[in-house]
């Protein structure tokens, strides 16, 4: 039996149409990482100009368009055949162009911040020399009834320039020769503690005001001033009005005493700096000159507190003097 072998079939052909086939679809296009790292820096810089942001934070995005940049000028595919040295000048000027923005964002930014407190120094009484002062403070003390020389009572007024109220939790006084110091900090004399005293030898009953300035109280003082000691009441007192928060864009006004350093004879400069912080961690900082004196109308010691002579006359002859910051033994 034989069998014949069929012969092959061709495949049937398409129908035919009237259209031509499409062409095959192009090959898919990746991005490449120097295109990758435009399109960050793009995005980075849209952050930077509509995202509201502190300096620092604005200069730490900065940094990461630094990085791209750098990256693209050393491995981009126009430029990687750059010569080192071209590469390596590129990359310092890109440095220091980012270096100068960050540091004008910051200086501008420290500059251009609103105050959050403003102090002044309204009046100031002040002796130069110890250890007998115009004013002292009587309080007990270890080494039993203890007189201390009040080198500065000043009145101080504080404006809370915030929006919200504000608790002062530091308060830091520092006197200096210039507007520049060098500082050395006064230490306090809490006055609601302590008995004030003017050494006047005068004892009726009166309220001591006086305009805007600086009075030099350098009449010396004596062991015999000390047996008629009059008693004064300070009114309002800062430490009292510094216990309660600052209301919003209000100012608090108080009498507040200061020694100098323990070991030091007298003041030194004619120049303060304030410093206050508050519960919020809100700092700020004022410098001041002793305040100028102001003609004598009875309109501007509205402001400026009063001194109560109450008329009591008190003998401290037999008090302790010392420094209210040296040690007591």
């Amino acid at each position: 039996m034989s069998h014949d072998k069929e012969p092959d079939t061709p495949p049937p052909a398409p129908p035919e149409s009237g259209e031509p086939s499409p062409p095959p679809d192009p090959p898919k296009k990746y991005l490449e990482r120097s295109s990758v790292e435009v399109y960050a820096g793009l995005i980075l810089a849209i952050l930077l100009g509509a995202v509201p942001m502190n300096a620092i934070w604005r200069s730490v995005l900065l940094f990461g368009v630094l990085c791209l940049l750098v990256d693209i000028t050393w491995r981009a595919r126009w430029t990687i055949n750059w010569k080192r040295r071209v590469k390596v000048i590129a990359t310092s000027v890109l440095a220091a162009i980012y270096l100068g923005v960050a540091v004008t964002l910051i200086v501008y930014e420290y500059r251009s911040t609103p105050a959050l407190f403003n102090a002044e120094m309204r009046l100031a009484y002040v002796t130069d020399s110890g250890p007998l002062t115009h004013f002292m403070v009587a309080y007990p003390s270890r080494a039993g009834e203890t007189l201390s020389p009040v080198f500065y009572l000043t009145f101080i007024q504080i404006t809370n320039l915030q929006a919200v109220p504000s608790s002062i939790t530091d308060f830091e006084v520092a006197v200096g020769k210039g507007e520049d110091g060098p500082w050395e900090n006064l230490p306090n004399i809490p006055l609601a503690s302590k008995g004030l005293l003017n050494l006047t030898g005068n004892g009726p009953r009166k309220i001591l005001t006086a305009p805007p300035g600086t009075y030099r109280m350098n009449a010396p003082r004596n062991t015999e001033h000390l047996k008629q000691a009059a008693v004064v009441v300070a009114d309002p007192k800062l430490e009292n009005e510094l216990a309660n928060p600052i209301p919003p864009h209000h100012t608090i006004r108080g009498w507040l005493a200061l020694d100098v350093p323990s070991g030091n004879a007298r003041g030194q400069g004619n120049y303060f700096r304030i410093k206050l912080r508050d519960a919020a961690g809100k700092s700020a900082t004022c410098i001041m000159s002793l305040p100028s004196s102001e003609p004598d109308d009875p309109a501007g010691h509205v402001d400026n507190g009063k001194l109560l002579m109450v008329g009591e006359v008190i003998d401290v002859s037999g008090f302790k003097v010392k420094n209210y910051s040296a040690p007591s033994y």
